[in-house]
């Protein structure tokens, strides 16, 4: 195989007990990875798809050993653009990554059937989003670090109603509570989930 043209290689690289690391089959430019290719760690990991120069940029798949998938877009070996990250539990993201965090657009559904669609940042539901409960409650508003913390509305499948402020998940601030059986409506100041009187 030569070294300085665009052709099909496989590596072995060892550690210095002699113990494989990790295999490569696929293209090789100037003796680097290049082009399409699949790399088979010794702990079951495998990443197929693209290299540029050695490093995982462009389309790619990689299975780790625990069940985890991602596949989507890698820049600079890392997560970076529209992916889908499937976690062995079974909680699947889709959507926009940056430096291998969920960054951007996206939506997370949970094995149960709950789902948030909406704004992430680092990993985490902050900014605009939507979340929805197996019971058919939903909530819309804001997020910060995956807690409903400022405007937001609650709807309970029942037709029970919240709209106003949210601090970590509880009514706090201004709002009202209404309900569509009874016909109750409260509009006031909540502390920590409670009317205040």
């Amino acid at each position: 195989m030569s070294n300085t043209n665009n052709s099909e290689g496989t590596f072995t690289v060892r550690d210095d007990d002699g113990m494989i690391i990790w295999t490569y089959k696929g293209g090789v430019l100037n003796g680097l990875r290049h082009g399409k290719g699949k790399v088979t760690w010794s702990n079951g990991d495998i990443y197929e798809g693209d290299f540029v120069e050695d490093i995982r940029t462009g389309k790619g798949k990689l299975t780790l050993a625990d069940g985890a998938v991602y596949e989507g877009d890698f820049v600079d070996g890392e997560f970076h653009g529209k992916g889908k990250l499937t976690l062995s539990n079974g909680v699947v993201y889709e959507g926009d990554f940056v430096d291998d965090e969920q960054t951007g657009k996206g939506k997370l559904a949970y094995p149960d059937g709950a789902v948030y669609e909406g704004d992430f940042v680092e990993g985490k539901m902050t900014g605009k989003g939507k979340f929805t409960w197996p019971s058919g409650s939903v909530y819309e508003g804001d997020f910060v670090d995956n807690k409903q913390t400022g405007k937001g509305k609650t709807t309970m499948l029942n037709g029970t109603a919240y709209e106003g402020d949210f601090v970590d998940g509880k009514f706090h601030g201004k709002g009202k509570f209404s309900t569509i059986v009874e016909g109750t409506v409260y509009e006031g100041n909540w502390l920590n989930g409670s009317p205040v009187p």
